[in-house]
């Protein structure tokens, strides 16, 4: 490792990489490695609650779906049936 890199691809060992926060009114430093597990672990999470989400509200859509189709099936075999009582059809 380089004692003053000038750019942060010379740093052989990427875990002595640190990043600096500052959060209420204090400055606060991390490994970047972790910050960006957690955030890779955050977008994991967003993505498969979203998924579930999804499927949810696929599977609902779906029986709607159905369910107008049977009240579509329900009213036409009354009209057919009003027609045929009076003849026409």
């Amino acid at each position: 490792m380089l004692n003053n890199p000038s750019a942060i691809d010379e740093i052989a060992d990427t875990g002595q990489i640190r990043v600096l926060f500052y959060a209420s009114h204090r400055l606060v430093h991390a490994p970047l490695n972790k910050i960006i597990d957690k955030v890779k672990d955050d977008i994991q999470h967003d993505l498969s609650s979203a998924f579930t989400v999804k499927k949810e509200t696929d599977q609902r859509i779906q029986a709607l779906q159905e369910a107008i189709d049977e009240l579509c099936l329900q009213l036409y075999g009354s009209i057919c049936d009003e027609f045929c009582a009076e003849g026409v059809l």
